[in-house]
Formats: structure tokens, C-alpha cells, sequence
């Protein structure tokens, strides 16, 4: 399964992305009903898997970067 990944810096506007995505209906592993629940109401961010391997389509992973010597390395992706 392809994935989509979103990665950026603090307050780059990820966790508004996902929310949009989510309400869109888009396969984030989120809902309408669930998302503020996996949302810092201290700092309004949130909403990451951390496992490349979760089911859904788009995946917000901000530590992608810090990965990505290692993941290149697998010739499937």
C-alpha cells in the first residue's frame, strides 16, 4: 500500500493539514469524532503515528527526516 507522508517543522501547520484531510474524509485513521482527543490542547498539535506500518493511507511522522537514511535503504520504497 502506498503511503502519504507529512512531515514539516513545529507550527508549520501539520496537525491543521491532518485535521483538514480528516474532514475531508480522507484515510488518516482519524474521524471527525475522534481526532481532538490525539490533539495537545496546550500547544494544538498532535495527530502522529509513529509506526510506518498502521493501515491508513496518510500518515503525519515529523520524525521522517531523522529516519530517512534508514528507510531509503529498503529498495521497495
Amino acid at each position: 500500500m502506498e503511503k502519504i507522508i507529512i512531515t514539516g517543522t513545529g507550527r508549520s501547520g501539520t496537525t491543521f493539514l491532518m485535521i483538514l484531510l480528516t474532514f475531508l474524509g480522507l484515510d488518516t485513521g482519524f474521524t471527525k469524532n475522534n481526532f481532538n482527543k490525539y490533539i495537545s490542547p496546550k500547544c494544538n498539535s498532535g495527530m502522529e503515528f509513529i509506526k510506518l506500518n498502521k493501515k491508513q493511507k496518510i500518515i503525519k511522522y515529523p520524525g521522517f527526516t531523522d529516519k530517512f537514511d534508514e528507510i531509503i535503504k529498503h529498495t521497495k520504497i
